[in-house]
């Protein structure tokens, strides 16, 4: 009887340590999040996310996480995808972790494999109903190409995304679908051959060179080539390309608000048809910043694309052109 209440005195405190502790772990873990179901697969996830949240939140978490702001929030709500990307941490949520802890966590090809995880993700048609088709090709478009977007995607049935610093040619008078985006400082020219025949452009300064020696290239043997010009500096390139090809006519729109808005442009032939419609999204200093700046081509995939993946939500307009010529 003795050593029973000796053990009874014993076992009593150790048990309540133990349950003090087990009360504790079970206290943190739940102001961290709910477990993470390691089962799940990223795309997994995002089915669970992305119908919960939308796909622009997740656009926007992807560059809180991993885009070029010094440090990512992670919280509840982002926890189970950060942990699929890569990022994991054991700490006390909300917490701000700095982007250099969060680099040391990930490899470079491990970065880039999650992309052109993402790029398949998205590019499922009808994966999202609510998805409008500029939409869905711009994610493949983002998530698949290189940091400085010089990058272009065919799909089946003649559709197209044009990159950045890129060129499409598209041959004879074939029905097509063509959509370039972000465009702000830069230019994009669509050339149209008297066959048809149609090359488009999208390239950065006032006036590149490398632009207009590819214009010239395709338009070399025509004699009343059609030019229509979208950009900040579509009059400059308009009177330059009037100078070295003067027996063309030049239609221009010219962008206003570049630090503020950001246009993409869809070029396509329907039964015989050919039209230029444009839409237009709000921008910030989050996007601008992102793209323009010393490293130039450095950050272009870790931007706030989220605010240019919302021109695919605006209705594409017809282009409205002023015709200017030397004639």
């Amino acid at each position: 009887m003795l050593r029973t209440k000796i053990q009874t005195k014993i076992f009593c405190p150790i048990l309540l340590t133990l349950l003090i502790i087990i009360g504790l772990k079970l206290f943190f873990i739940s102001q961290k999040s709910i477990p993470r179901k390691n089962c799940l697969s990223l795309e997994q996830a995002l089915d669970g996310y992305i119908a919960k949240y939308g796909v622009e939140d997740f656009l926007t978490q992807y560059y809180n996480l991993l885009g070029t702001l010094p440090y990512a929030d992670i919280n509840i709500k982002n926890y189970d995808i950060a942990g699929l990307l890569g990022i994991n941490i054991d700490e006390q949520l909300p917490i701000r972790v700095t982007k250099d802890e969060i680099y040391e966590m990930l490899t470079k090809k491990r970065l880039m494999s999650d992309r052109l995880k993402l790029a398949r993700y998205f590019s499922t048609p009808n994966k999202f109903f609510r998805l409008t088709k500029a939409q869905r090709l711009f994610l493949k478009w983002h998530f698949s190409a290189p940091r400085n977007y010089k990058s272009n995607i065919e799909e089946i049935k003649n559709s197209y995304v044009l990159g950045w610093n890129e060129h499409i040619n598209i041959i004879g008078n074939k029905d097509f679908d063509l959509y370039t985006f972000g465009i702000i400082g830069c230019t994009a020219i669509i050339a149209v051959l008297q066959d048809g025949s149609i090359q488009v452009s999208h390239f950065d300064g006032a006036v590149n060179k490398e632009q207009l020696k590819q214009l010239y290239h395709f338009t070399n043997k025509e004699l009343l080539p059609k030019i229509f010009i979208i950009g900040l500096s579509a009059r400059k390139v308009a009177e330059a390309v009037l100078v070295k090809i003067p027996k063309v006519f030049v239609h221009e729109k010219k962008l206003i608000n570049w630090r503020t808005e950001s246009y993409a442009v869809r070029v396509y032939r329907k039964d015989g048809c050919l039209k230029i419609k444009n839409s237009c999204s709000r921008i910030s200093e989050k996007y601008i910043s992102s793209i323009h700046n010393r490293d130039y081509g450095k950050w272009f995939s870790y931007g706030d694309f989220s605010q240019i993946y919302a021109s695919g939500i605006c209705y594409f307009q017809e282009t409205p052109f002023s015709k200017i010529s030397n004639n």
